[in-house]
């Protein structure tokens, strides 16, 4: 479900999926039954974070030159990523804004916190 990055720049799965307590699960899937939990070991479960980004209505949404991708909710696209100037392309505070956008909506409707996946490194 990846765009094809020599075409739309993306860095895959942005967020990791959350694991919340059973009890919070429990409370998740009678307020959403079709929220897909998956059991983990220690008796806490795995949502999937793409539901819930989707669920907020984000799935296409655009916040300045990046994106959530239109087929697939827990990628971020850089619709800016085959510009050639420094000035037309993504910015790292626009990044840093769509994905507090994004878990800001995940944690007001669900109360689940997203935590990024990929790691930034200094400039």
């Amino acid at each position: 479900k990846l765009p094809d990055p020599a075409k739309l720049g993306n860095c895959g799965s942005y967020f990791h999926n959350p694991i919340v307590s059973g009890p919070q699960a429990e409370t998740l899937k009678q307020q959403w039954p079709a929220m897909p939990v998956y059991p983990q070991a220690d008796a806490r479960y795995k949502l999937a974070a793409g539901w819930l980004i989707d669920q907020c209505g984000l799935k296409g949404y655009q916040h300045g030159r990046l994106g959530v991708y239109d087929r697939q909710a827990l990628v971020l696209v850089n619709h800016a990523s085959l510009a050639v100037l420094p000035e037309q392309q993504a910015t790292r505070d626009e990044l840093q804004g769509l994905e507090q956008v994004i878990q800001q909506a995940v944690l007001t409707r669900f109360g689940v916190a997203l935590q990024r996946e990929p790691v930034w490194v200094a400039e």
